[in-house]
């Protein structure tokens, strides 16, 4: 990433990017620290450890947390591992704010631990070569996105999987707008919302899966992926299961 981009998302930060208070200030003193090549070569000196790597990993995650918070409200993210060999399934459209602040706050903490290890411990980053120390830390955060990320949906899909693990008003809210129609009165809405329920619940978990996926807007393709299936085998499993299930009720 380019200094400039960086400089571009940091511009777009709003107030639920940042998850604490202290963030704003914590990053001015980060902004302090890279100018201050002295500091890194005292932690060097030091192996990276102690009272000074602690107040620096404070404020790495500190600026790193809300600008991942960013990245993924903008869904910038998804372009940026893409641009680094590693693209993400979608985001989801309907994760809460405490799933996106939990997720960024265990990549961040990952990618401090990679950032000291393979980038400051080796004397990757020089302050003389351009790059800011605030790019190239997230740089880390973003070539570790993509493995919490993929964990998180797959943890997501195990869930969805199992009826009656979710309850109804933790599913997805996109099982709320795949069921409700327009100006339908309330009695109606909600014994459509537990049909649509009722007719997942009863369908064997890998169809489960890449049913919802569907409904959440996701191509085919990357349904039946995420089962193990090509498009092609997802379309007629689901056809036979439609044509089996009609000839039941009948």
């Amino acid at each position: 990433m380019a200094d400039s981009a960086l400089a571009g998302i940091e511009a777009s930060l709003v107030s639920e990017d940042y998850t604490d208070p202290r963030q704003r200030a914590m990053v001015n003193n980060l902004e302090r620290r890279q100018r201050e090549s002295e500091f890194l070569q005292l932690l060097a000196a030091r192996g990276f450890q102690g009272t000074m790597w602690d107040t620096l990993a404070d404020e790495l995650a500190a600026y790193g947390i809300p600008v991942l918070m960013s990245m993924i409200r903008t869904h910038k993210v998804s372009k940026l591992c893409a641009d680094k060999g590693r693209p993400i399934p979608p985001l989801p459209s309907d994760w809460t704010f405490e799933d996106r602040s939990d997720l960024t706050a265990l990549t961040v903490a990952k990618a401090i631990k990679v950032f000291r290890e393979r980038v400051l411990a080796k004397g990757r980053w020089d302050s003389e070569r351009g790059a800011t120390l605030k790019t190239f830390f997230i740089g880390a955060v973003i070539q570790q996105f993509p493995n919490l990320f993929n964990g998180w949906c797959r943890e997501r899909r195990r869930l969805l999987a199992v009826p009656g693990l979710l309850p109804l008003e933790e599913m997805p809210s996109v099982l709320q707008r795949a069921a409700d129609q327009p100006c339908a009165d309330p009695a109606r809405t909600v014994a459509g919302r537990q049909h649509l329920l009722q007719v997942l619940t009863d369908m064997p978990a890998d169809l489960r899966i890449a049913s919802l996926l569907l409904l959440e807007g996701h191509p085919v393709k990357e349904a039946a992926a995420a089962i193990g299936k090509s498009g092609d085998a997802l379309s007629e499993q689901m056809r036979r299961y439609r044509n089996g299930r009609g000839s039941r009720l009948r």
